[in-house]
């Protein structure tokens, strides 16, 4: 006969100890005590979302401390399925930064980006932030020298660690061998397919060759 196990938690809307099965507690550790202690916790967002951060003076960052999304690094809020905080999704978790936007000004444009002038995605500062368009969030990016451009780019800030031609890990032909290849297409008469062929290529790989679309050191 098995046995069943229970755990003493905390109502995290009445604060008060209850019993629930240990096979019954979610894997986000969230738990109430009754359903409408649920209902009432996550409807009530305005008072649980300044919870999760500390407001200091305008000047200066707000950091949001709930959770922080791995792939964007934007804080994210969750509210109740019956609350509908923007008008262009339904979805239970929101950006944290649009929703501090939304409670201070209590409008939001929904074609519009929440953009940070600070540039700290978990900042919810509502001081630091604006609404503006794709091309405004890269306007902003581009002037505060945060986009990689120019010299900044990889390539031309390493040139020397750039593989090229045969020294290209996917390279099935040497420099000595495009040399030929392009000496023999000038001369007329021959193919880039039938080129190709014969060093085990592709008519494509081979066109790029004779044209210097690759190996252009050669």
């Amino acid at each position: 006969m098995s046995r069943t196990h229970s755990t003493t938690l905390i109502c995290l809307y009445c604060f008060e100890p209850f019993q629930r099965l240990t096979s019954r507690i979610p894997p986000t550790g969230k738990t109430f005590c009754r359903r409408e202690h649920y209902h009432a916790y996550y409807q009530d967002y305005i008072a649980r979302f300044t919870d999760f951060f500390v407001e200091g003076t305008l000047n200066e960052c707000w950091p949001w401390q709930g959770t922080i999304c791995k792939q964007t690094g934007y804080g994210r809020f969750s509210v109740h399925r019956s609350v509908q905080l923007f008008p262009e999704h339904s979805s239970r978790s929101n950006n944290a930064h649009r929703v501090a936007f939304f409670l201070h000004y209590a409008t939001i444009d929904p074609d519009l980006l929440v953009c940070h002038s600070c540039d700290f995605r978990p900042c919810v500062n509502w001081s630091h932030l604006f609404q503006g368009t794709h091309a405004d969030n890269t306007h902003d990016m581009m002037q505060k020298g945060r986009m990689n451009m120019g010299a900044r780019y990889w390539q031309q800030a390493h040139p020397e660690l750039m593989l090229r031609g045969e020294t290209h890990p996917f390279a099935k032909v040497t420099m000595l061998q495009a040399r030929a290849m392009r000496a023999r297409y000038a001369l007329g008469g021959i193919s880039c397919k039938t080129l190709g062929a014969e060093y085990g290529l592709c008519a494509d790989a081979a066109w790029r060759i004779v044209t210097y679309q690759t190996y252009k050191e050669v």
